[in-house]
């Protein structure tokens, strides 16, 4: 029988995108925050939040760094994956587990959403290139990402 290592969340930024070059290709991480509700003991609705690290590598880290940021609020797919290392200091067995995320969606936010402070048109930074991106609509950013190729044949159905 066949393992699965799938992954479905959706949550919020913790903190800006981050990216960095490994080879000649993009990997973008960032922070993601998932809180879920249940009932405790008492019958009372509780919460509890999760924080996870994510890896997106290729032009949809280069998307998400272009057009999220913190805060943001994302849903995507992916499989866990787990670093282990030899700590330098006490020689011990380290580990850490993390997600490579495969698709990434981020939908498009109205000005009530996102708080009367916020325009509803944000500049991002690009911590890659060091430019600015002007996003707004769900129409630029869905744009952007049909362009993408991502090879291979077509789905047969």
């Amino acid at each position: 029988m066949r393992s699965i290592n799938h992954v479905v969340l959706t949550g919020n930024l913790t903190r800006d995108v981050e990216t960095r070059e490994v080879g000649e290709t993009t990997v973008a991480r960032m922070g993601l925050a998932v809180t879920e509700s249940y009932k405790d003991r008492n019958g009372e609705w509780a919460e509890k939040t999760y924080f996870f690290d994510v890896d997106v590598w290729g032009r949809q880290g280069e998307n998400c760094a272009d057009f999220l940021g913190k805060g943001d609020r994302v849903t995507l797919t992916g499989k866990l994956v787990q670093d282990v290392w030899e700590d330098r200091e006490t020689g011990a067995t380290r580990s850490k587990v993390y997600i490579k995320a495969d698709a990434v969606e981020f939908p498009s936010r109205s000005r009530e959403d996102r708080g009367s402070d916020r325009p509803t048109t944000t500049g991002r930074s690009n911590t890659r290139t060091g430019t600015s991106t002007r996003t707004g609509s769900s129409r630029a950013v869905q744009d952007e990402f049909r362009d993408i190729d991502y090879g291979g044949d077509p789905i047969p159905f």
